[in-house]
């Protein structure tokens, strides 16, 4: 029916063939196509020559597996990483303690100058006061002698 021509049909194909899931009969017949074609034999299949195409599961990439030297060098790496981390952190303390020590220096040296100006505004108010109480006393005393000689 689908070819009308000379040619067989495709139910003349599969009474050829026998009846079958499409496999060759015992669903075995064709699995090494498809394997062959899953795991690239040849060529074909993931990934060519960089892949599973050419060289298969005996490549380290395909099976997941690391040599020694890779190990010891994922370990060399992860041992320089923590030292680095460890420099890392014993400088942010160091700053952070020369930070703590400049800021108490700055603020020990704004209290003494504080306490400097404060002590000399004291003075130049005790002073003045000083200065009243005898300019005071010297009124006083020239307004006594004025009442006195009047």
């Amino acid at each position: 029916m689908f070819n009308q021509g000379n040619g067989y049909s495709l139910a003349d194909i599969a009474a050829a063939i026998g009846n079958n899931d499409g496999f060759g009969g015992n669903n075995s017949a064709a699995w090494w196509i498809i394997l062959l074609f899953l795991f690239g034999y040849g060529g074909f299949g993931w990934g060519g020559e960089g892949g599973w195409g050419r060289s298969g599961f005996s490549s380290p990439s395909a099976q997941g597996a690391t040599t020694r030297a890779e190990i010891t060098y994922g370990l060399d790496m992860s041992d320089i990483q923590h030292g680095i981390n460890g420099l890392n952190d014993s400088m942010k303390d160091g700053f952070y303690a020369i930070n703590t020590g400049l800021l108490n220096g700055f603020a020990n040296s704004t209290a003494a100058v504080t306490g400097g100006i404060q002590a000399i505004q004291s003075d130049i108010c005790n002073l003045g006061l000083t200065n009243l109480q005898n300019t005071n006393s010297i009124i006083s005393a020239i307004n006594a002698d004025t009442i006195a000689n009047m």
